[in-house]
């Protein structure tokens, strides 16, 4: 490992490795770090903390975090200025620290497995479905969604324990996967009337004992099922459906849905939305249909360990819009339940745990706030309030790299070459509040600026994303579609933005800036380039 780092381009001809070491700062101090955990004398670390104008006592230690940032730069992006790497490999592997391609040195993989099937949200869905059948009584109707099956035992979290768990309530329980189905004895009798009605032969369609109270339901040919459970559902002779998010999270439909919890940890917006559109159809037999939609999260009190569930319920909020606790405004992003979420003691989940109940209660509250928000709503080419119709992604994730025409190729219409560029984190949300500050002076953003908040975060697969918190959708819309245009160049570019860094440093009382490195090129988002005063 030391062979390998002191033998690098990055502490070896500093001058022309300077956008090298620039590039990925929190790489460069994790590197020094080690450096320095190594021999707190190292001659290297000295002259490279020099270089980057820190002290010594300005760098890290070296820690579990600033390994995982090291190895991941030297096995990913920065692997060709590194020697040594088959060996380093190879001995990660016998280790037992690599996890497929990356590196894991925090369990990290097992971690997000020990939060997404912490037993402890059986009770939480106990304690929802004990106070939804409370409050809804007989026309509870509650489909719960979850990743696994289980294997005929109450281990774990999954359809089986949830089941054992619901049971001493006394409520007509049913399950639904694609491989066990189960209903109530009770909805015996209704299930062939069903199957008559649908001139179904019923030796096609055999019931079994499952347990007391309950027949598992098999069948034989081509049934469809699904859909005849559903209409036991929607009759009331079941009101909590478990099922898989892989059966219900797609194509499922029964508008009659009023509670929902989601106890899948799927994070993308496409199936977090596909789950919600169960419990937000319109009920055409029920129009004053009000429905609750419950989120669920394991979290620990110990320091420096963040809950993998609550990141994903964190990005699952920056993709769609609610009524705000705080202001009775349409907003996205989790804070508009008004709660603080960094703090996870023990007193202050219960705390939010039972906020979050008294909520829920107020049904008839849920629809008057609706009602009084779009009341007061205008919607006007001239003046865009904070309220949407509509829900769409709002987040973009930026390409580790971009290539795009030479300028002077553009100008001069020559041949194509390329170049490639890649931009560092901070220097992409540095892009991106120059071009929200832009916007907003446009008044293409009518949100104050102050107001809006940039938020960005990595996705499960290392990816950087940004999106706009506290403002409409159509304004991020527009902020996503001009962000990726800084990273196309196409027909419709009529500015090339030129980006340089300088090093700046003082001479006899003069301070002198030196360009340093190769220029980059990012193209002007059409609609500031239809103004060159803009520009």
């Amino acid at each position: 490992m030391q062979y390998a780092i002191e033998g690098s381009a990055f502490l070896n001809d500093l001058d022309n490795h300077s956008d090298l070491i620039f590039k990925d700062i929190n790489f460069t101090l994790s590197l020094i770090s080690y450096l320095l955990s190594v021999d707190n004398l190292s001659t290297h670390a000295r002259i490279l903390a020099e270089f980057l104008d820190l002290r010594l006592d300005q760098i890290p230690g070296f820690d579990y975090n600033s390994a995982q940032t090291l190895f991941d730069g030297i096995l990913g992006e920065f692997e060709p200025y590194f020697k040594n790497i088959p060996l380093l490999k190879n001995k990660l592997k016998e280790l037992k620290l690599i996890n497929g391609k990356k590196v894991d040195l925090l369990g990290e993989v097992d971690f997000k497995k020990l939060f997404a099937r912490s037993t402890n949200k059986l009770d939480a869905i106990f304690d929802i479905t004990k106070q939804e059948y409370k409050t809804r009584k007989k026309s509870l109707r509650e489909v719960i969604l979850l990743d696994y099956i289980g294997k005929g035992d109450s281990i774990g979290l999954n359809i089986f324990s949830v089941f054992d768990r619901l049971l001493p309530q006394n409520i007509n329980l049913g399950i639904l996967t694609g491989t066990l189905i189960v209903i109530p004895e009770t909805a015996k009798d209704e299930l062939y009337k069903i199957l008559e009605s649908r001139n179904i032969d019923k030796t096609k369609v055999l019931t079994t004992k499952f347990c007391t109270g309950y027949l598992r339901v098999e069948t034989y040919g081509d049934i469809h099922i699904v859909s005849i459970i559903t209409e036991l559902f929607e009759k009331g002779f079941i009101n909590v459906i478990t099922g898989t998010a892989a059966l219900l999270g797609e194509g499922w439909d029964s508008p009659c849905v009023n509670t929902l919890i989601i106890a899948s940890v799927v994070g993308s917006f496409m199936l977090s939305n596909q789950m919600r559109g169960r419990a937000l159809r319109i009920d055409k037999n029920n129009p004053e249909k009000t429905a609750n939609i419950w989120h669920l999260a394991s979290v620990t009190s110990y320091e420096n360990i963040e809950s993998p569930d609550f990141l994903t319920i964190q990005k699952r909020f920056n993709t769609f819009e609610g009524i705000s606790y705080k202001d009775n405004e349409i907003r996205n992003g989790i804070e508009r339940f008004g709660k603080a979420f960094n703090n996870f003691e023990a007193e202050n989940c219960q705390d939010l745990n039972k906020k979050m109940f008294e909520y829920a209660k107020d049904i008839n509250g849920l629809k008057d706030k609706w009602n009084q928000v779009f009341k007061k709503s205008k919607i006007t080419e001239k003046n865009m309030a904070s309220q949407v119709y509509e829900v769409i992604e709002s987040h973009t994730q930026l390409p580790e790299t971009v290539e795009y025409k030479n300028f002077v190729d553009k100008m001069m219409g020559g041949f194509s070459q390329r170049q490639k560029i890649k931009l560092s984190n901070q220097e992409q949300l540095n892009m991106a509040n120059c071009l929200l500050k832009t916007l907003c002076d446009m008044e293409k953003i009518k949100t104050p600026y102050d107001d809006i908040e940039i938020k960005s975060y990595t996705d499960d697969n290392k990816n950087f994303c940004i999106t706009l918190l506290n403002c409409t959708n159509i304004e991020r819309n527009i902020f996503i579609k001009s962000f990726n245009e800084l990273f196309v160049l196409d027909d419709n570019t009529r500015y090339i933005l030129k980006i340089i860094q300088l090093k700046g440093r003082e001479v006899n009382g003069f301070f002198i800036d030196k360009e340093i490195g190769e220029p980059k090129y990012l193209p002007v988002p059409e609609v500031i380039g239809l103004n060159q005063k803009y520009v």
